[in-house]
């Protein structure tokens, strides 16, 4: 009996993808329109961010998300649509001047949208960008064989942020509260951790180096977690990956780490593989490029890894030890 229904989000991509080859990148794109980028991205309260959230958090957060995804891609971001569904109380104007400064400072301009009233606040944004004028975009398909595997960006603390906030965490106005019983000596990183998972940085400078680079380059957006999109990118590039566990975990290896994890009853670890949220980007790249990938100025850029064949899968390397790395982390229709 056919199912009427599909039971995760990667079984409803593979469909769709049967029906629509252009979907399987963080991005479409669209040569009609002149080598175009296009991405959409939402952010629900009580889904993507609790009630109360101040309206410009959640302006400056729907534009991150999505430029996120076109960092992936390597193109230069161009124009954003945005719709908003709210409340009649919530602050539009808050929301939009917000949004318009995040879009100046990323130098996108927004052409139109739609509104609508809502008992709660939904909000959709679309972004375009283009493809370099000397360059390729990046995609999911390009990893291959040999090929260093890099992660640019924070991981793991955003995923603490989302726990604080579970755990009570809220906005009194503009500022916002840490839930009670976190240590004083945790305090400042926790505020750090709620931020990073608050106003995430897209990684587009790196995305349009590599993008420039005019080479065989794989990319993908990390923000269901690592281990869930590296088997996504070795998915559709059809290869293995082996990650050295050492090098994960030194990307946030604070002390004050390790205890907020063990105070909000987490394993660092998984935090860190699956915990998601970080819209980091993963890529994989040419060992002839290392060099020049190190000399980047990039506070939070490492290799993680390495690509091999598609029959050893994806494992993870600790010394001698190795373990298979599942596919751990945001399923977005089994939340």
């Amino acid at each position: 009996m056919a199912h009427s229904s599909f039971q995760s989000e990667d079984e409803l991509t593979r469909w769709l993808a049967l029906k629509a080859p252009a979907i399987g990148d963080d991005a479409a794109f669209l040569p009609r329109l002149g080598a175009t980028a296009t991405t959409v991205d939402s952010q629900r309260e009580g889904v993507h961010f609790l009630p109360g959230t101040p309206p410009a958090v959640i302006a400056r957060r729907l534009l991150a998300v999505n430029l996120s995804d076109l960092a992936a891609t390597g193109a230069k971001p161009h124009h954003a649509l945005c719709t908003l569904a709210a409340p009649t109380n919530f602050d539009r104007r808050a929301f939009f001047v917000a949004l318009l400064e995040a879009c100046a400072h990323y130098q996108i301009e927004l052409v139109g949208g739609d509104l609508s009233s809502s008992q709660h606040v939904e909000c959709t944004l679309t972004a375009t960008g283009t493809r370099l004028a000397r360059g390729q975009f990046l995609t999911r398909t390009n990893a291959r064989q040999g090929q260093d595997l890099w992660l640019a960006g924070s991981l793991g603390e955003s995923a603490l942020g989302l726990r604080l906030l579970r755990a009570g965490a809220h906005f009194r106005g503009k500022r916002i509260s840490l839930p009670r019983g976190i240590p004083a000596h945790l305090k400042t990183y926790a505020r750090h951790c709620l931020n990073q998972h608050l106003q995430p940085s897209p990684e587009l400078g790196i995305s349009q180096w590599l993008a420039s680079r005019r080479c065989s380059i794989a990319a993908i957006d990390i923000s269901d977690g690592l281990a869930q999109d590296l088997h996504r990118l070795a998915d559709k590039s059809n290869v293995g990956l082996k990650l050295d566990q050492p090098a994960i975990e030194s990307r946030t290896s604070k002390p004050a780490f390790t205890a907020l994890c063990r105070h909000l009853e987490s394993a660092p670890l998984t935090i860190q593989l699956s915990g998601g949220e970080d819209y980091a980007l993963a890529f994989s790249a040419p060992t002839r490029l290392a060099k020049r990938i190190l000399s980047l100025d990039h506070p939070q850029l490492a290799k993680i890894g390495k690509v091999t064949e598609k029959s050893e899968g994806l494992r993870l390397m600790n010394g001698q030890a190795r373990h298979a790395l599942a596919a751990n982390g945001w399923d977005h229709l089994n939340l």
